[in-house]
């Protein structure tokens, strides 16, 4: 869609409105001349971050249970 600066001037809210509906671009002219392209903000889904990692790690064996061998702490 092509529109003169003053009638989207004095439209602006309500072809704002219609571009985010249409999905259609803007082409804001001046003396016959284009000047401004209005287009569509397209939002991307932002990727999940809590849970990505699901299922992703494997315990093999008891990882609770106290280990059979001495360590020492380096916080005496």
């Amino acid at each position: 869609m092509k529109i003169a600066l003053d009638e989207f001037q004095e439209k602006c809210t309500i072809l704002i409105n219609q571009l985010n509906e249409s999905q259609e671009e803007i082409i804001i002219t001046q003396l016959g001349s284009p000047i401004a392209k209005l287009i569509p903000l397209k939002l991307e889904e932002s990727p999940k971050v809590f849970g990505c990692m699901k299922e992703s790690i494997k315990f093999i064996g008891d990882i609770v249970s106290p280990i059979d061998e001495p360590w020492e702490s380096s916080n005496v």
